[in-house]
């Protein structure tokens, strides 16, 4: 069962989508919060960076876990966050990486169709267009998460 922590993170990410349409296009105002508060020395966003890995952080601070973020390096795990190696166990608020280079926040865990349900922030990648997704992505199965932080 996860901690009461990890379902904050969970309500956190849930919290920045459409349910509508399972997508969001991202206004500069939100990027610039998700920049600012992912525990870096940044004071706005920048076009041309991945930004899966900061908003990823970002509510994993929104839970009170102590992490952030650092450019070139990823999440920085702090007291009350655990790196876990592999892929096995993971459960809702779990914040993942995955191959070949993304993080994103797992909502409801894998079942049969091997792709857990989760809000991946940088759907399409760097530059402007700033999209957020929520469900299965099939690019990102179990097989493809490589390590996870699950915040105490």
């Amino acid at each position: 069962m996860p901690s009461i922590r990890a379902q904050w993170v969970r309500y956190y990410a849930e919290c920045e989508m459409n349910f509508k349409t399972g997508q969001r296009t991202v206004c500069s105002e939100d990027m610039d919060r998700y920049f600012v508060m992912c525990g870096g020395p940044y004071k706005a966003h920048d076009h041309s960076t991945s930004w899966c890995g900061i908003f990823a952080t970002y509510v994993m601070r929104q839970a009170g876990a102590d992490a952030y973020w650092k450019m070139g390096k990823g999440i920085q795990c702090g007291s009350n966050v655990e790196l876990i190696m592999g892929n096995s166990g993971l459960d809702e608020g779990d914040v993942v990486w995955a191959t070949p280079n993304h993080y994103f926040i797992i909502v409801w865990p894998p079942g049969n169709s091997g792709v857990p349900w989760a809000i991946h922030g940088n759907y399409g990648g760097a530059g402007a267009n700033h999209g957020m997704f929520y469900g299965f992505h099939p690019k990102y199965p179990v097989s493809a998460i490589k390590q996870y932080y699950r915040v105490w």
